[in-house]
């Protein structure tokens, strides 16, 4: 109520004066009017002085409000500052770490890759292994990495370096540098052997005197024998044969993982616990100005074998990358407008000039606001990267900077026409849904697919920040092309996982599918089948036609065997000629053998490869989950056991696998590990089969047949355990022998007096293809004090067509020496006839498969008759192996065929029993005139 009201309500002298004339009022009514007059103005007074008062306090009160306020402003400023820094600390050390992680799980991967080389090759020398490590390209992708080294392990303490590349002058130095010599390098590689896996090394240095660093370190990844198990902790430290190490530097291959986050960052790296002992790296060693910024980011993660505690903190160029500069402009304009508020408050009390005043301070101090927001539009126009403003709520793009104009090929104005969700292609909804999370906070990072206006495809990483403009909530997105760095990291990683040869996955990529169909099976009560797929034939279309036909025709069969599987299901080449089917999601393991029959069927179908007809087939061992096995390993040995079966059967089929087959796999390695000790236990004698000369029946020559008695297995079959000597390696060790002791055998018959034809020897491709084959038969020659006239060798057609010149080389030298060379199962290869005019040999032995029945079948007896007339032309002498009838003998004789060998005349036989025979130099007797031969006590040969 105002005090005009007031005193309005109080009457006056003159209205008093009037009332006296009405009817007289009581005095104590007079008495309340009064009083109530004196208060009122009383009370008016009072509030004048108040007002007056308080007014000289309100600019004051105003000012230390505003200037609380703008402090508040610029704490919070201040604190979105320090958050924005975090933040892009964060971003940045977490980009750093995850690249670091990467790169040293691609250095596992090129381990692996020279694993798969090893495991592939039966033998890898230094140049095999030079031209593989050239094609990784470390120079170029892997510049940090100082070498790849094999070291193979010995039956002493020592483990020295065998091969290294690249050969630079400092990786020289290491050959022969014993590893276990280091402590740290004798645990990663023991570590390793008993993991089998990719295991790190601690700090060390790679070579005396080559590097001042305390951060050198390398990884180990162990090999095994091939065809050998190494399931068990004890089974990898038995079947070992060496390591594959990657040595590196880690003042190169940290800033080189980290990349562009590398100059924001000062890393450090500790192996556990981020204690001063730990530490393996530390990219500035000395101190780093912090201005009072005590950011840093710590996070564990885990490094192939070990735990790495990873510390980033800022450095200045980071922080310079931060805007910090709300805090300033927050005092910039916050404390001038508290005064100016202040003031006016103060003019307002004073008077009308003085509010003026004060609205002209507001006017200029909006007009400086505006003149930032021209400043903020002009950085965002002439901004080096893609920026867009995007209304959240619409999605549409409120406007566009020149770089995001050149970068999508559309202009501003049209950019301002279309939503975000137009660039995003096929991703609309996905557009939308990051948008809201933007907004709320959740999201700032991210990647997309953005489409180009010319229809191209391009990888982005988009930074996103909530902001108002004028008034309106506004997304900032800032875009970044990923496309090449995506695009090089998923070439490594197809290099890491897929097979160069085919561009199928490889062992490691299969089994990462394998175990991701065991966790589905699981889920949806399914079953997995493993389908394991040798090639029929290939190595003899490898040996005869060269590498280059083989490697095209595995490309082939790679065509055909995608065409014959569902998208779901995976084929992937374990290496050589062997390849994995996976088969998830099925009712029954059982359905596997539609896939079976199909591969089967196209793979026995003629391939047309340059020019040749090639027949090959395919056997196929199943295994099924969780059937037959529960893990990768054990489901994958039983499809090889399976796979075997066929072999063993005659091949170009399919089997399942079964608890049996299990048994004879047992029984399999039992026969590879007692052949370990089968020389050194004299478990081994030769037998001798006389070869007679057709016409005759004088034995002119014999051939020498191992044979093995072990206290265990009793007598095993040179069928038996020849292939998996030949498998394990053990056929080379075994040959020496057979060499050695027929010649011990030929020395001891002539120090009797004995008249001894000549012996032929089998050889195995490993020893034929041996450099110094011929210096280690005349040695054991000199050494036993043998004739070269006294011994022949027997090869097959494969071993001549491989590197033919090298063949005529070691077969003239032979031939220098006295060494009568002969061609054993001939025509059952694929040799060209026409080398045979250029091979020193001197004999062909026709197979037993072409005699069996040659009395009833004319193709075999067209197939002998062309033989024979083949080697006759040739100056060439024909032995036919097999013979076991009368009838067999005479077409052989008709045939002018000029030995045989076989039951009919004699099953191989003890050296002691031979040399009963030999002062004599048995002839067979001539039965029914000269029509047929039978050897002296072949009725007792032929049934025993």
């Amino acid at each position: 109520m105002t005090e005009k009201s007031r005193h309005s309500e109080i009457p006056s002298e003159a209205s008093l004066s009037v009332a006296s004339k009405k009817p007289r009022i009581g005095r104590l009514d007079r008495a309340r009017v009064f009083f109530r007059a004196k208060i009122a103005k009383l009370v008016s007074l009072s509030d004048a002085v108040v007002v007056s008062k308080i007014g000289k306090y309100v600019p004051a009160a105003v000012l230390a409000t505003s200037l609380a306020t703008t402090a508040q402003i610029w704490k919070s400023q201040q604190d979105a500052v320090s958050n924005g820094l975090f933040k892009t600390l964060e971003n940045h050390a977490v980009d750093a770490e995850n690249s670091i992680v990467e790169r040293m799980r691609g250095y596992g991967h090129i381990l692996v890759g020279v694993r798969g080389l090893f495991s592939a090759s039966s033998e890898v020398g230094p140049k095999e292994f030079r031209e593989y490590v050239r094609s990784l390209q470390l120079p170029e992708k892997y510049p940090e990495i100082q070498g790849i080294s094999i070291s193979y392990h010995t039956q002493s303490e020592a483990v020295p370096i065998s091969m290294i590349e690249p050969q630079s002058r400092e990786n020289s130095r290491l050959t022969g540098y014993d590893n276990f010599s280091n402590s740290e390098r004798k645990t990663a590689m023991e570590s390793a052997r008993d993991t089998d896996s990719v295991v790190l090394s601690g700090k060390l240095r790679l070579s005396k005197g080559a590097s001042n660093s305390n951060s050198d370190m390398a990884m180990f990844l162990p090999m095994y024998r091939k065809g050998l198990p190494h399931l068990t902790e004890r089974e990898r430290r038995e079947n070992i044969t060496g390591w594959i190490a990657a040595s590196f530097r880690m003042e190169d291959f940290v800033p080189r993982a980290a990349g562009r986050h590398f100059s924001h960052l000062d890393i450090e790296i500790y192996e556990g616990a981020p204690h001063a002992h730990n530490l393996i790296y530390d990219s500035h060693p000395e101190d780093v100005p912090n201005e009072n910024w005590n950011l840093h980011t710590i996070r564990k993660v885990e490094m192939l074998d070990k735990e790495w505690t990873i510390v980033s903190k800022a450095l200045p160029e980071l922080r310079n990358s931060v805007n910090a500069e709300g805090p300033k402009v927050a005092l910039a304009i916050g404390i001038p407008s508290s005064f100016l508020l202040a003031s006016f408050f103060f003019l307002l009390i004073r008077g009308r000039e003085n509010m003026l005043n004060g609205i002209n301070a507001l006017r200029k101090s909006s007009e400086e606001l505006r003149r930032s927001e021209i400043r903020y539009k002009s950085l965002f126009r002439d901004g080096k990267i893609p920026m867009l403003v995007i209304d959240p709520n619409s999605g549409n793009i409120v406007d566009a900077n020149l770089e995001a104009s050149e970068f999508y090929g559309h202009s501003i104005d049209e950019l301002r026409l279309m939503t975000i969700a137009d660039l995003n292609g096929n991703e609309r909804s996905t557009a939308t849904e990051r948008l809201a999370l933007v907004k709320e906070g959740k999201l700032n990072r991210f990647e997309a697919h953005h489409v180009l206006a010319s229809g191209d495809i391009r990888d982005v990483e988009i930074s996103a920040s909530h902001i108002e403009m004028e008034g309106k909530d506004r997304i900032l997105q800032i875009v970044s092309d990923i496309s090449e760095r995506k695009s090089a990291v998923e070439k490594i990683m197809k290099m890491a996982t897929h097979d160069d040869l085919t561009g199928l996955p490889n062992r490691s990529l299969f089994v990462d599918r394998l175990s991701r169909a065991f966790a589905n099976a699981d889920r949806n009560g399914k079953t997995v089948a493993l389908m394991f797929i040798d090639l029929d034939h290939f190595k003899v279309v490898n040996d005869s036609m060269g590498h280059d036909v083989g490697d095209a025709l595995l490309r082939e069969v790679t065509a055909r065997m995608r065409t014959l599987v569902r998208g779901q299901d995976t084929v992937a080449r374990q290496g050589g000629d062997e390849f994995l089917v996976i088969l998830p999601n099925l009712d029954e393991p059982s359905n596997a053998w539609v896939v079976a029959e199909k591969i089967v069927s196209a793979l026995s179908k003629p391939f047309h490869i340059r020019g040749h007809e090639l027949h090959i087939g395919a056997s196929i061992g199943i295994a099924s989950y969780p059937r037959d096995a529960k893990d990768v390993d054990t489901l994958m040995k039983y499809g090889d056991i399976a796979m075997y079966r066929v072999k063993g059967s005659g091949r170009q089929g399919y089997r399942f696998f079964s608890p049996e087959m299990h048994a004879l796999s047992v029984e399999h390695q039992s026969i590879a590990n007692a052949l370990h000790h089968a020389i050194d236990r004299q478990e081994f004698h030769m037998e001798y089969q006389p070869i007679v000369k057709v016409s005759t029946g004088k034995m002119i020559a014999m051939e020498t047949l191992i044979r093995w008695q072990h206290p265990e297995f009793w007598k095993v079959s040179p069928e038996k355990f020849i292939p998996i000597a030949e498998d394990s390696g053990l056929i080379v060790s075994i040959g020496e022998w057979i060499i050695r002791d027929v010649c011990r055998q030929i020395s001891e018959w002539r120090s009797k007096g004995h008249e001894v034809p000549r012996v032929a020897i089998n050889l195995s491709a490993r020893q034929f293809r041996s450099k110094t084959l011929v210096e280690d038969i005349l040695k054991v020659l000199q050494e036993t004090e043998t004739s070269p006239n006294h011994i022949g060798l027997e090869i097959t057609e494969s071993m001549l067509v491989d590197d033919v010149e090298s063949v005529v080389e070691t077969l003239s030298e032979l031939e220098r020496h006295g060494i009568e060379v002969s061609i054993d199962d001939f025509w059952t290869g694929y040799s060209s006839l026409s080398y045979l005019k250029r091979f020193p040999v001197k004999k062909l032995k026709i197979d037993r498969s072409f005699v069996r029945d040659l009395a009833e079948d004319a193709d075999d007896l067209v197939i002998v008759k062309s033989i024979v007339d083949l080697a006759h032309n040739l100056g060439l002498r024909v032995v036919a192996e097999g013979v076991e009838n009368e009838a067999q003998l005479s077409v052989l004789r008709d045939l002018k065929c000029d030995c045989a060998q076989g039951y009919f005349f004699s099953r191989p036989i003890s050296a002691e029993a031979l040399e009963k025979r030999l002062p004599e130099r048995p002839h067979f007797r001539l039965v029914r005139g000269e029509e047929n031969v039978r050897p002296l006590g072949a009725a007792r040969h032929l049934h025993q």
